[in-house]
């Protein structure tokens, strides 16, 4: 074994190993060290002693084996184990070394890692995240702040520290969320809840899908189309004749059918998920050995599982804690930590804090890792803020969120056009404004135009000023802005239009006045035209590093033919039939203003629909809203009672009758007839 191989360590972390069996049967073993600070130099390795029978017998590893098996163990068997693992490791000449470096840098206020390189399969599958460091102590995975994070390592660390690690993710992170069956005992309503509200809700960092119980083809699809950064599973675990565990999903009206470790591979042909989570009964035990390595194997960054048996009230705990430390950015290993001590705390005489198990191929770290350019979400919210959509009271229209993000590029829709469509109050201005903030933060520049606020019929020269407003002032940063202005400044004084310096400027009360040549659509077209196709000009080289999305309301209050005589033919259609422009166009258009597209781009529109709510998103759909509308803990069932009998009533739910309801609701009165 070349004990130079875990070099590639990083700060704060120690890597345990067991070897393969030499040719006299041992098992050599070693320690490793990630740099004692951030950009410090490796240091050298501990060997330890040869792992053999005398260091933990055949029936002492059986005990530890099957710890799980029976259901819930007892507290004093998990410390029997714990014992059992720590002795081991002591025997190796491991344990104290490993302590000390563990104090060191709780110590200095770091939290610790650990990594589990235990080869030999007969040795993988112990409960090693028990081990604790002395006789009555406790866990060291449950050990105080800064604590210590544990990690099962599912490939030779010697390609863990040569390969690249994974590319960073832009936003949003998207969760799939798969219910193996509609059984009310597994609680599955609950988990989803939890999950979706702790990851903050539709206007944030992430996307949130569910399918349930679906077929084998239908899964397949729905992880190609939705290409999930974390795949999570709630169901029920069986073991097959040879007693290797697999996931049952059992459709309704079909046969069942299972995901095993043998045609897992199947699934993850198509997208291979960077973490997946089954949390669901003995995902991490023995017989989920072939499974967890499939999925590893497949392309999974890591699997977390569960040890043994969990309730399903626990499962929704650990499932709430876990994505809660998720959302706020905290690494794999150290939300699977928090979501473990939540465990603990909930049931301090139990021993459900010992099911949770993190398995990966890479370190944690890097899992989920996010772009470092991100801009600030708080900077994103403030600039995105609206007294009249209220981002944080966004109810999440999944499949219309999913479209208009359209293939989830960081910078913008894969369609040069896109048109949300809908009625008054559907939440088409909230639904464009939500995914603008997300590629904004992606790094892509955006623009939301908005004439609604204008009160009075618009021109083309008020659509132009409220783009340049959110583009900001022209200055070095913004060439294409400033060539703009300076053909702009040309038009107004009737020059022929070049790009020759000194480039002009005009004062803004100047450039805006209402007199200047061809503002009016009854002139004749001369500089308007022009002067739209520079503005294209100027978005498509704004965009050509960052990418840039236009949004663009309220077309409605231009003045007569101006949408289909000004705006589509000078400023849309050249923006879209760039084939290497990264310039994209997003409309938020009501039925009436959707009719005044001209052909042929009202049939090329990628046209998303806002309509009433799928049935199958109501109980979700009113769930959030009452969520984000501050509804107290405790009246929740009631306001869901209340939507119910208004949602039968009417056969439908609008985006209009949530706010209608919320208003009754809150004023104590009753469904009206």
């Amino acid at each position: 074994m070349d004990a130079d191989e875990p070099g590639w360590l990083p700060p704060f972390t120690t890597l345990i190993r067991i070897g393969e069996a030499n040719a006299s049967g041992a098992h050599p073993t070693l320690l490793a060290f990630g740099p004692a600070e951030e950009g410090g130099s490796p240091r050298p390795v501990h060997q330890g002693a040869a792992f053999t029978d005398e260091c933990l017998s055949v029936d002492d590893r059986s005990l530890c084996r099957d710890l799980f098996e029976t259901g819930a163990p007892l507290p004093e068997a998990v410390r029997t184990v714990a014992g059992l693992l720590r002795d081991a490791l002591d025997a190796l000449g491991l344990l104290g070394p490993w302590i000390e470096e563990v104090r060191t840098c709780h110590q200095n206020g770091r939290q610790a890692r650990t990594l589990f390189d235990i080869r030999p399969a007969a040795l993988r599958e112990l409960p090693w995240e028990l081990v604790t460091h002395a006789d009555g102590a406790e866990s060291l995975c449950v050990s105080g702040d800064p604590g210590l994070t544990f990690t099962r390592i599912d490939r030779p660390t010697s390609l863990l520290g040569a390969e690249n690690p994974p590319a960073a993710l832009h936003l949003p992170l998207r969760v799939l969320v798969v219910v193996g069956e509609t059984d009310p005992l597994i609680r599955a309503d609950e988990e989803i809840e939890r999950i979706r509200t702790r990851l903050g809700g539709p206007s944030g960092e992430w996307h949130v899908e569910v399918v349930r119980a679906p077929t084998s083809r239908a899964l397949a699809e729905t992880l190609r189309e939705v290409a999930p950064h974390v795949l999570h599973v709630i169901g029920h675990q069986q073991r097959d004749a040879g007693d290797r565990g697999l996931l049952t999903i059992r459709p309704p009206g079909t046969e069942p059918w299972s995901i095993t470790g043998d045609n897992v591979h199947a699934f993850l042909a198509g997208h291979r998920p960077r973490l997946v989570v089954l949390n669901a009964c003995d995902t991490a035990g023995p017989a989920a050995g072939p499974l967890l390595a499939a999925l590893l194997r497949g392309g999974a960054a890591a699997v977390v599982g569960m040890n043994g048996d969990i309730e399903s009230g626990t499962a929704c705990r650990f499932s709430a804690e876990f994505y809660t430390a998720l959302g706020r950015g905290e690494s794999v290993d150290r939300a699977v930590r928090t979501a473990r001590l939540a465990l603990l705390v909930d049931q301090v005489d139990g021993t459900d804090w010992a099911l949770p198990v993190l398995a990966a191929r890479v370190h944690p770290e890097v899992v989920l890792g996010r772009y470092a350019a991100l801009r600030g979400k708080a900077e994103a919210e403030k600039r995105f803020t609206d007294r009249r959509w209220n981002l944080g009271h966004a109810v999440d229209r999944v499949r219309e969120r999913r479209a208009l993000f359209d293939g989830f590029a960081p910078t913008g829709p894969a369609a040069p056009v896109s048109a949300v469509v809908g009625e008054a109050a559907s939440g088409k201005a909230t639904l464009v404004r939500s995914a603008l903030q997300i590629w904004y933060r992606n790094g892509a520049r955006t623009v939301w135009s908005d004439l609604r606020p204008l009160g009075r019929t618009a021109t083309w020269l008020d659509l132009v000023r409220t783009i340049v407003d959110q583009l900001g002032p022209a200055g070095p940063g913004l060439e294409p802005l400033q060539r703009f202005e300076h053909r702009l400044a040309q038009l107004h004084d009737g020059w022929t239009t070049d790009d020759n310096e000194p480039w002009l400027s005009l004062e803004p009360d100047r450039v805006w006045q209402e007199t200047v040549p061809g503002n009016s659509v009854g002139h004749v077209a001369d500089r308007r035209h022009t002067a739209l196709r520079h503005l294209a000009d100027a978005l498509l080289g704004l965009g050509e590093d960052t990418g840039l999305v236009l949004a663009l309301a309220g077309l409605g209050r231009l003045e007569h033919r101006a949408v289909a005589d000004l705006i589509v033919p000078h400023l849309i259609e050249p923006l879209a039939v760039r084939p290497d422009g990264r310039a994209k166009v997003i409309l938020a258009l009501n039925e009436e203003e959707a009719d005044l597209l001209p052909y042929p781009l009202r049939d090329t529109v990628r046209r998303i629909p806002l309509g009433a709510f799928a049935p199958g998103e109501i109980t979700e759909v009113v769930g959030d809203y009452g969520r984000v509308r501050d509804v107290e803990a405790d009246s929740v069932e009631q306001w869901k009672e209340f939507m119910a009998i208004l949602v039968k009533r009417h056969t439908h739910l609008t985006p209009a009758m949530l706010q209608d309801g919320m208003t009754l609701f809150k004023e104590g009165r009753r469904v009206p007839r």
